[in-house]
């Protein structure tokens, strides 16, 4: 009789780095006599019953599919025993996700020229933190001497991810009168297509 060797575990398919949606195998690799009994474990708990986590009949090996945002900084455990000893080892996947939605707030009512707005972009949850882009008038906008596009300010989001937020801060001129604002969002680790806000038209007086 011998002790499992340390368990490995090793992707089949996907990768510990996998956009949403992706299909991923992760392999558990354990030797002993007798041979060892195979439990997967999720953040320390035993595996909830869903759909999108398959077992294999000798439990070596941990299917999700499609993977999910509700993955994205999980810990997973193979946890081995036989009449020896038991050992885990653990992994913790990393998923990319994009955000659901983009706002653009800050605009109720008309303004003054000669006041200053501040448009507000926010993005939902993503991993990792979106790219923001400001169009205004249809075209992509990074801003001018009366019209300031601000940093980033970040905080913690859902699954892991981060909510991004930026100001367009704009010093109001006649000319503002009817534009057209908008900001999209793109993770571009998960794809090129953006998640755009609603179009906000300012009426200056």
């Amino acid at each position: 009789q011998t002790e499992p060797s340390q368990p490995t575990i090793s992707f089949t398919e996907g990768s510990q780095t996998s956009n949403e949606g992706s299909k991923i195998v992760m392999k558990c690799t354990s030797t002993g006599v007798p041979t060892p009994t195979f439990t997967w474990l999720r953040n320390n708990q035993p595996l909830p019953t869903l759909s999108r986590y398959q077992l294999n009949n000798a439990k070596t090996k941990l299917t999700i599919n499609p993977s999910h945002r509700e993955d994205n900084d999980i810990k997973f455990t193979c946890h081995v025993t036989n009449v020896k000893a038991s050992k885990t080892e653990d992994i913790t996947l990393n998923i990319r996700f994009k955000p659901p939605l983009v706002s653009l707030s800050g605009y109720s009512t008309a303004v003054k020229s000669g006041d200053m707005l501040t448009l507000t972009c926010e993005t939902d949850s993503s991993n990792p933190a979106a790219v923001i882009t400001w169009y205004k008038d249809g075209d992509i906008f990074t801003g001018n001497s009366d019209e300031t596009v601000s940093d980033y300010s970040e905080i913690d989001g859902d699954n892991g991810g981060t909510i991004r937020q930026q100001d367009l801060e704009i010093r109001l001129l006649p000319s503002h009168n009817m534009a057209l604002y908008q900001c999209k969002a793109v993770t571009t680790e998960v794809n090129s297509i953006s998640v755009d806000s609603t179009t906000q038209q300012i009426t200056v007086y």
